[in-house]
């Protein structure tokens, strides 16, 4: 994570990255090293992320803070930190007033709260605080509600996953209306239990939340029915309930809530919550009255299409509901055809989620002949329909003949289908003249066991692309194109200066079809994103997209800005010819090379080009299931040492990576199995 430098004041970014290796200095010294040679700055934004450095982090913090240093946001999250590293910590925050944000998630800190609690209360600036999954325990909670009582300029503190109780959050809640700036507040993944949830409802109206995330409670129906009384008379605007046991009752206390004039509910998430028939019935005839709610979430409740016909009612008269997710709910085409007879009375509704259903091509048919009439759906997904009620070629024609009459829509989710050689023919006619189509998903598309013709298929879409006017980013990773379908795609894609984001992962395109794709890649300027992943390109493809990278990376403001070469089965050969070009690449932030045959000898190439990118802006270097052992790793860290700016390069632990190079393999493939 970054942290964004403020324009109000000089400010800079120290990003150290993993320090778990032999044969270097101490990280201790490596973080204190870098903090001194930044010290004539007035500002620091410290991110020390996955460093794994114990708590000789907080000690080289403390000790630059002692000399001087003043910091305003520090992370040093996933860290193994413990209490013993506490006082460090808490010595550097007694001398740094204007500390602004705090993040120690995922470490071990437990009891070492109460040494961050006195030291906080001597700033006066702190206004996000992060603490989650470190075992604090009721203790813990305890002493986070004292801070609560006392820094009243806290907006954010998140305590997720840290073994709280009802004894616990009850401490957390009488400290609520102590705080009149807290904002956000999760304890979400705890153990609150109906107990918790009440005494959190019992002084929600008296607190300023606007964001509560409590999924993963096991709250239930007496609890929900506490938090729903008081939701009318609180300011909550975002409520996340996703995994805990709603069911019909808590549904129907939530619906009675969302009835009330007062209530100021915009985001609703309870997903995953064993939610039927009964409960959706009576949040869809809240949506009849209610006119706060943006967004609703009910993914994952299986009330099938008994629960859908209510809500497709409802939705034809509500007018605020921009957003409905009923991912994998049971629908079937009955379902479906009630959203379709609905859809043209929608005026509010702008996304649709109804990825891994059952609708099939008959339900596919119902709602594409509402899309043709409907003027305010912007995103639709239908990905994943599920055996029995797969979407087929039929199903791709009639969703292309919804299109055709659409004008609307700007972003489609319609891949892992089995569309075949006439439904993705005819989805590609009807995005040639879309109007306003930004984003096309279309991932797998073909199904191993279907007969297809790729080729044709490829031409379709090749010729939408030179048509379409304003798609920007197209998703077409899993579908085959071969050599000579990668030709005509990349040669139309070169003309196609508009494009953002282009994936063609995975489409066995071969080192011998790489020539194209280098040539579109050094003359398109505009495309940012650009996913090859898994195309067997070899060293000789690498090759010919590292001289491709250079030429498209001439300029100050343009050229591709994150490239994914992962899973290519080149080896040190191709990590020299990416090497050779990356000092060059000022605009590229993120290059991912996962997956392939790169060595300790690749891996010293890459770490000297590293060293020589210390101007350049790139973000994440991915090496992860390589065979880069201990020398490679050391060399690798090394380098991110000796640039600042470095955010992350991604490796695999070298004891992970330990044994024969043939044993690597072996294990690689057999995670690939997994995957």
């Amino acid at each position: 994570k970054l942290f964004l430098d403020r324009a109000s004041e000089v400010t800079t970014q120290v990003v150290v990255q993993a320090a778990r290796w032999s044969n270097m200095a101490t990280t201790e010294a490596k973080v204190t090293k870098a903090l001194q040679n930044r010290q004539k700055l007035s500002r620091f934004n410290v991110n020390l992320t996955r460093m794994n450095t114990g708590n000789d982090g907080p000690k080289a913090i403390a000790k630059a803070v002692t000399s001087g240093l003043v910091l305003k946001n520090i992370c040093l999250s996933t860290n193994g930190i413990t209490e013993d590293g506490c006082p460090f910590l808490a010595t550097a925050l007694k001398r740094n007033g204007v500390l602004e944000v705090l993040d120690l998630e995922d470490n071990e800190i437990k009891t070492g709260i109460k040494h961050l609690v006195e030291a906080l209360d001597h700033n006066e600036a702190l206004v996000d605080l992060s603490v989650a999954k470190n075992g604090l325990g009721d203790g813990g909670a305890q002493k986070v509600a004292e801070l609560l009582k006392c820094r009243t300029v806290l907006k954010k503190v998140n305590l997720r996953g840290n073994c709280i109780t009802e004894a616990g959050v009850r401490h957390l809640a009488n400290a609520l209306p102590h705080n009149d700036q807290l904002l956000g507040f999760d304890v979400s993944d705890n153990g609150l239990k109906d107990g918790g949830a009440m005494a959190l409802a019992e002084t929600l109206p008296q607190s300023s939340l606007a964001d509560l995330n409590i999924y993963g409670n096991g709250i239930g129906s007496l609890g929900l029915e506490q938090l729903a009384k008081a939701l009318p008379a609180s300011r909550l605007v975002n409520l996340d309930l996703c995994m805990n046991a709603v069911r019909d009752e808590g549904a129907k206390s939530l619906s009675t809530a969302l009835r009330e004039e007062a209530c100021t509910l915009k985001v609703l998430v309870i997903s995953n919550c064993d939610i039927g028939e009964s409960g959706v019935r009576d949040l869809a005839a809240a949506l009849l009255q209610n006119t706060s709610l943006t967004e609703l979430y009910l993914g994952g409740n299986e009330f099938g299409d008994a629960g859908v016909l209510p809500l497709a009612d409802a939705l034809c008269s509500n007018r605020s509901l921009e957003g409905l997710s009923l991912r994998q709910c049971g629908l079937t085409h009955i379902g479906a055809a009630a959203l379709g007879v609905a859809l043209p009375h929608m005026r509010g509704l702008q996304w649709l989620g109804l990825e891994r259903n059952s609708m099939g091509d008959e339900g596919v048919r119902a709602l594409a002949t509402g899309l043709g009439v409907n003027q305010s759906l912007k995103s639709l997904n239908i990905n994943r329909q599920q055996e029995p009620g797969q979407v087929g070629e039929q199903g791709g024609i009639d969703l292309a003949a919804g299109l055709a009459a659409n004008s609307t829509l700007q972003c489609l989710h319609a891949g892992r289908n089995r569309l075949g050689n006439l439904g993705a023919s005819a989805l590609a006619e009807a995005m040639m003249s879309h109007p306003s189509m930004q984003e096309l998903h279309i991932p797998k598309i073909f199904h191993k066991d279907d007969v297809c013709d790729e080729g044709l298929v490829v031409m379709k879409f090749a010729e939408m692309l030179s048509t379409n006017k304003t798609l920007k980013k197209v998703y077409m990773n899993g579908n085959p194109m071969w050599s000579w379908g990668a030709d005509t795609f990349a040669e139309t894609v070169q003309s196609k200066q508009t494009l953002h984001t282009l994936d063609i992962a995975n489409c066995y395109i071969g080192y011998s079809g790489v020539d194209v794709l280098g040539n579109m890649l050094a003359s398109h300027k505009a495309l940012c994103v650009l996913f090859l992943g898994r195309n067997g390109l070899g060293n000789t493809g690498v090759q010919v997209i590292a001289q491709a990278l250079l030429k498209n990376q001439q300029g100050n403001d343009c050229g591709l800005q994150e490239l994914d070469l992962s899973g290519n089965e080149f080896d040190d050969q191709g990590a020299e010819h990416l090497a050779k070009v990356m000092p060059s690449c000022l605009n590229l932030v993120m290059l991912n090379l996962d997956d392939n045959g790169i060595t300790n000898q690749g891996a010293a190439k890459l770490a000297d080009a590293v060293r020589k990118m210390g101007k350049g802006r790139i973000g994440e270097l991915g090496l992860m299931a390589n065979p880069i052992f201990h020398d490679g790793f050391r060399v690798l860290k090394a380098a991110a040492w000796s640039i600042p700016t470095l955010p992350k390069i991604r490796l695999d632990p070298p004891e992970e990576a330990s044994g024969s190079l043939q044993g690597f393999k072996l294990k690689g493939a057999q995670r690939n199995m997994i995957f």
